[in-house]
Order: C-alpha cells, then structure tokens, then sequence
C-alpha cells in the first residue's frame, strides 16, 4: 500500500539525501562526492554484469567492459575523483577545521582511510596499466588521471611490469578489507539508514519515538 511513499523515500532521502541537505550544505556536498559516485560505480558495474550474462555480444556492454574505452576510461577516473576529493574534505573538516559538532572516531579514521587507500592504489594501478601495456596518447588520455600518474611513473626507475602484480594484488587487499570492514564500521549506516528511513514510512513512526 505505501510502495509509491517508499518510491520517494528512495529517491530523495537516500539517491538525493534530502535529510542531510536540509541539515548542512555542506556536509550534504561531501558526503554526495563520496557516496554519490560510490552508488554510481556499483550501479553502472551491476547493469554491466547482468546485461552481459544476457546479451554478451552486445556493443556497448562491451564497451563498458573496456577499460581502455574513452567512456568507460572517462567515467571511471571522474567518479574516482569525487571519492578522493570528499575523503580529502573529510579528512580537512576532521583534522583541520575541527568543528564543534564534527567528533573524530577511530571508525571514521579507519574507513577515509581504507576508501582513500582505495582509490589512489586505483589510480596507482590504472597508471601502471597505461605504461606497461603502451597505450597511446591519444586513448589513454580519458583516463586523465591514470594518464597522469603513468606519466610520474615513467620518470621513475622501477620495473613497472614486475611491480603492476604487486599494485594489483594491494588493490584487492584493501577492497577485500573494506567489504569485510563494512558490517564493524561507521560505514553499515550505508545500509542502516536506508532501512529506517522505509521502516519509519512503513510504521509510520519517528525513529526517536520508537523503542
């Protein structure tokens, strides 16, 4: 009977976060750079999955399975951007700026690390790809900040190709922590809050007037 109130609840309390943009501006623009281009990634990576097990030979799944395709390319350094630049606010508000309502926890430290961690060793790993494979200018160039990155990378002495495996292996090191980190940590609320934004719909009940 309440699926139409549930609808809205999705879309504006959780895609669009209504309740924290009513809250502070502010927080609302960090918390989306982070959480936004998270929702998008899985969301453009779960349609990719499941379209391909139905029509494999389809052009453009392929081509978002392509990381060298300027689309995928693109998109996947933008949304990558956003998630480092709402760690780095986050980590400026939290250590820097101090504000009073802000409280700093090991759990929020934990998690801007492990997502921050995340997210460069991406970069890292995409910039390395770039340099070992000699990928040309002109496609590398979408994704700009793994092209930037390969760019440092060649002034440096190393064997790239040797040290790629390695960068790999971190990269899924740490996404496997954080999967594992997210029932313990601050993160849950990812899950948490969704679900009583739709029990107190369903109840219709606040959720500090509950027991």
């Amino acid at each position: 009977k309440q699926i139409f109130s549930l609808i809205k609840i999705f879309i504006l309390d959780i895609l669009f976060q209504r309740r924290i943009l009513q809250e502070s501006v502010s927080r609302w623009s960090m918390h989306s750079l982070i959480f936004t281009a998270i929702l998008l990634r899985l969301g453009l990576s779960l349609f990719t999955a499941i379209g391909f097990s139905f029509n494999p030979e389809s052009s453009l799944l392929n081509a978002l399975m392509d990381k060298n395709h300027g689309f995928t390319a693109f998109t996947n350094d933008l949304l990558g951007l956003f998630i480092l630049l709402g760690i780095i606010w986050a980590v400026v508000k939290r250590f820097v700026v101090k504000p009073d309502h802000v409280v700093s926890e090991y759990q929020d430290n934990i998690t801007l690390i492990l997502i921050g961690g995340l997210v460069l060793l991406g970069f890292f790993l995409e910039g390395a790809r770039i340099l070992v494979t000699g990928i040309p200018c002109e496609m590398a160039i979408y994704s700009f900040m793994g092209y930037m990155v390969s760019r440092v990378f060649s002034l440096l002495p190393f064997g790239w190709a040797q040290v790629y495996p390695l960068l790999w292996y971190c990269h899924g090191v740490v996404a496997a922590v954080f999967i594992a980190w997210l029932p313990f940590g601050k993160m849950r609320h990812m899950f948490n809050t969704p679900l009583t934004y739709f029990i107190e719909a369903v109840d219709g009940v606040k959720n500090e007037k509950r027991v």
